[in-house]
């Protein structure tokens, strides 16, 4: 197991109220008082005097034992001076500050109606590590004097709801799904000191502008596979897309260093990867990939997306069958449009090519070119999977090639 150090969350900026606090148990109560107790044996000193050099007063330190919260920097401070005061070694010295932490399950921060307690995480989980990847992806972190805030959007609501049960699951705190007034987007929104800290410190995301920059944080480079490739599945379900017509899953970033480091996940995977030249497309700026082929994308289809999201029906149905057993015409109409529905004005969708055949028994492919006015390639592409998924058959009626919809749909 990978332990993470929660020492990491101070902030020497952060005074009084402002400070991160544990909440503690009658075991870390122990070990303060042991140590206490040690170093006044060794020292010669007071009670009073150690409050002093760990940089909280004595009437705190009774409040925090008697509250059972006690400032995390203190903390730290009491165990460096307990080792410096005593002699230990190096490894007594981190083996007692991991005992502390060990020992710690929640953290607090702010006082009267804005306190909070959260739980914290000891360990490197695949959580975190898509927590992180999603963030870096399409997230945000914007710090003011009294906010903390985390905002991260996406065009699919069922991938944000993934990411609130992530959030539930290791800090207890719940998260809800909005959506934004006139747009086809949603989003998540909201300030927590504690969750913001472990995103910026323990993950190394920076506030503000990061797009160009981010990479795969250190603590889940140095960890195994698994957590590599939890990390890579939350940056491509928020940073990559389906092409509804390729069948192909897109990927693109501004970063040069992430777009190499979710290749390396992806290729050690066993996964191909394709794109031209050094994957820089000098038209928008971005980095970008793609994974295709059957066989290729299925793998890459179960290792890395999240089953029952949009993303991974939408690849699911692209490369294997059309799974819709009813016979209804109108009601796989109503299915493609939820699953592929229009993402652009300019663009066609499955729907287009079937309404064709409202007002035409038989068309040829030229035919559909014209009036959809796209071309031969593209139209193709729509074809050949409608055909696949069976919703089209070719025609036998005429001289040259037509298309006419399946009769067994009514």
């Amino acid at each position: 197991m990978y332990e993470i150090d929660l020492f990491q969350l101070i902030d020497e900026k952060d005074k009084g109220r402002q400070k991160i606090k544990a909440v503690i148990n009658d075991k870390i109560k122990s070990l303060i008082e042991q140590m206490i107790g040690e170093i006044k044996e060794f020292n010669h000193t007071t009670t009073q005097q150690i409050c002093k050099d760990i940089g909280i007063t004595f009437v705190l330190y009774r409040m925090h034992m008697r509250r059972g919260l006690f400032c995390l920097d203190a903390l730290e401070k009491l165990a460096d001076k307990w080792a410096k005061i005593t002699l230990k070694t190096e490894n007594a010295h981190l083996n007692k500050k991991k005992e502390i932490q060990r020992e710690i399950t929640k953290l607090s921060y702010g006082s009267g109606n804005n306190h909070r307690v959260v739980a914290c995480p000891k360990y490197l989980t695949l959580n975190l590590c898509k927590i992180s990847g999603a963030i870096i992806a399409d997230g945000h972190l914007a710090k003011t004097s009294k906010k903390y805030t985390i905002i991260i959007a996406d065009q699919h609501d069922d991938i944000l709801n993934h990411f609130s049960e992530w959030i539930t699951e290791e800090f207890n705190v719940k998260l809800t799904v909005k959506q934004k007034k006139d747009e086809r987007c949603y989003y998540i929104e909201f300030s927590n000191k504690i969750i913001f800290y472990y995103m910026n410190k323990i993950f190394d995301i920076p506030s503000g502008e990061k797009s160009r920059i981010v990479k795969t944080p250190e603590i889940i480079r140095n960890a195994t596979v698994n957590f590599q490739r939890a990390f890579a599945t939350g940056v491509l379900i928020f940073d990559g897309g389906v092409g509804f017509c390729t069948s192909k899953f897109d990927f693109s970033t501004t970063s040069k260093n992430l777009f190499a480091d979710i290749i390396n996940t992806l290729k050690n995977a066993g996964i191909k990867v394709t794109y031209s030249n050094d994957g820089f497309n000098r038209t928008n700026s971005l980095y970008q990939f793609y994974v295709s082929g059957k066989d290729n994308a299925n793998r890459f289809l179960k290792l890395f997306l999240l089953p029952n999201t949009k993303k991974y029906s939408q690849l699911d149905i692209l490369l294997n069958n059309f799974d819709c057993k009813i016979n209804n015409l109108n009601h796989v109409k109503k299915y493609l449009n939820h699953m592929f529905p229009r993402s652009r004005v300019n663009t066609i969708t499955f729907l287009d090519v079937i309404d064709l055949f409202k007002y035409e028994k038989q068309l040829s492919t030229r035919e559909i070119e014209n009036k959809l006015k796209r071309s031969y390639r593209t139209i193709n592409r729509y074809l050949c999977i409608l055909k696949r998924w069976n919703i089209i058959i070719e025609s036998n009626e005429k001289t040259y090639k037509a298309w006419i919809l399946n009769p067994k749909l009514k």
